[in-house]
């Protein structure tokens, strides 16, 4: 966070988390843009925006027209309730944080923080993934081809891409046989 004279500027990895946290609990997100008294936005909102831009233009598909699952999250860390007390949340994420979003029959698991080498997928076993008539592919947004996963101890798991897919907030599609979410 950034703060000038009578401005906070988050960074653009802040805010984007903070829309998946929003959009995965089924809220709004409003994002205000001050403009100056001439009608110019200032260098550091028009970065910020470039960059959230960037994102959505790679994973908008896991933000736009999507739902909430039957979970919005797992992990251990926590936007704190309401939009007034997010000024002052300043902890880390870890890999394990990751929130989800559905569209049709595509679970959209967004990792918080780059995963690594695997993706553990707590919320989805084999049982929830059996009574969505199964996997069909998972891909990486903003990479090429599908990845592989596995099952163990009832978790997903999902091999991620070599070199690490974008800057922040990292989305995984899972596609199921069947529809997950009525649209």
């Amino acid at each position: 966070m950034i703060r000038r004279r009578s401005a906070t500027y988050y960074y653009a990895d802040w805010i984007v988390n903070y829309l998946v946290d929003v959009v995965s609990k089924n809220r709004c997100f409003l994002l205000n843009v001050s403009p100056k008294a001439d009608g110019t936005i200032c260098d550091e909102e028009q970065d910020r925006l470039r960059k959230v831009g960037n994102w959505l233009d790679t994973n908008g598909e896991a933000i736009c027209g999507t739902r909430a699952w039957k979970t919005y999250g797992e992990g251990p860390t926590r936007f704190p309730v309401g939009g007034h007390k997010t000024r002052s949340f300043q902890k880390k994420f870890t890999p394990a944080d990751i929130r989800f979003t559905a569209k049709g029959n595509t679970l959209y698991a967004i990792s918080l923080e780059w995963p690594g080498k695997e993706l553990v997928v707590a919320s989805v076993g084999k049982q929830t993934a059996d009574g969505y008539g199964g996997i069909s592919q998972i891909r990486m947004m903003g990479a090429e081809g599908t990845l592989t996963y596995a099952w163990k101890d009832d978790k997903l798991v999902v091999t991620m891409p070599e070199t690490q897919v974008g800057d922040y907030a990292f989305v995984t599609q899972i596609v199921f046989k069947n529809k997950i979410v009525r649209q």
